[in-house]
């Protein structure tokens, strides 16, 4: 009999161990499951901390609703289309400091006005980088910033390779980019024409920031391209010494024709909306749906602690 109850004991103390070594083994394998999946994992970490940290359920739901979200735009590739807008806009600025910092030296020769929007009787509107107004001429002044597609589409500026040792140093500006560039500086022409209405002399620059930047010597150019730190000698060299305007009239009446700043601010909206249309959608339809998320969430968490 008593050998009957300690082999009864002994089969209790084999099925408990063998019990308890399956539940161990089957967590142990829940747990590398787990940890496996990065939807699992997070979620497990953030719902142990809070449950030791006593934070508030929907603050854990939001955590992961973040997290989701930037798994998302991983995969769609929104931080790299983020981080190419932000460059853009960045390399214009740079460009654009250059370009007038350059021009600090001719503030004694005339007025400068930076970043100006005009329009013509016409409706005709266009917008002037930098403006020199000198008493023997004006000089309108575009900086050659690369194309916003081109420059998404390559990450880097387009440019030609020569295999020529003078240029082995030198960026070769794409030459399509030139003549979009001298298109805008011909409409600006016309719209300076419209407005001021007399025989001031007029001159286009395209301004290069870049020293290293050169353009094919064979290449005929109706817009003068001149690099941003030869500027001040360039202008200084065309002023027309036979004339004698007021730049202060021509200033007025330039102003005059500014475009409206609404009409400015949409424009540059547009732009905006533009270049970072997928962004806005991104963040748009995670909004919706983290409200709709965060209420379902909610609805949970009241059911559970009422039951």
């Amino acid at each position: 009999m008593l050998l009957v109850l300690v082999n009864i004991i002994w089969l209790i103390i084999k099925l408990i161990f063998y019990m308890l070594f399956f539940l161990i083994k089957a967590i142990l394998k829940i747990f590398i499951f787990i940890f496996k999946k990065p939807f699992l994992r997070f979620p497990f970490l953030i719902i142990s901390i809070g449950y030791l940290l006593h934070i508030n359920f929907n603050i854990l739901a939001t955590i992961y609703f973040i997290y989701l979200m930037h798994l998302s735009a991983i995969k769609f590739n929104i931080y790299n289309k983020i981080y190419t807008d932000l460059n853009y806009i960045y390399n214009k600025i740079r460009n654009s400091y250059k370009v007038s910092s350059c021009l600090k030296s001719l503030k004694n020769d005339g007025i400068i006005l930076n970043n100006i929007y005009l329009e013509s009787n016409n409706d005709n509107s266009c917008s002037i980088d930098e403006l020199v107004i000198t008493n023997g001429g004006i000089f309108a002044i575009k900086t050659l910033n690369y194309a916003y597609d081109d420059y998404t589409e390559f990450n880097i500026p387009k440019v030609l390779s020569l295999n020529n040792s003078k240029y082995k140093d030198d960026t070769v500006v794409d030459l399509s980019l030139i003549n979009s560039i001298s298109e805008e500086c011909l409409k600006c022409y016309t719209i300076l024409q419209d407005i001021l209405s007399c025989d001031i002399p007029i001159t286009n620059i395209i301004a290069i920031p870049q020293e290293n930047c050169v353009v094919k010597e064979d290449y005929s150019l109706e817009t003068p391209i001149v690099t941003a730190k030869d500027l001040p000698y360039y202008i200084k060299n065309k002023i027309n010494k036979n004339v004698n305007y007021s730049p202060l009239l021509i200033k007025e009446s330039l102003l005059e024709n500014k475009l409206w700043t609404f009409d400015i601010v949409i424009s540059r909206l547009q732009n905006f909306l533009n270049h970072s249309k997928i962004i806005i959608l991104f963040f748009t339809i995670f909004l919706g749906i983290y409200y709709v998320y965060i209420t379902f969430i909610s609805y949970i968490f009241f059911k559970l602690i009422t039951l």
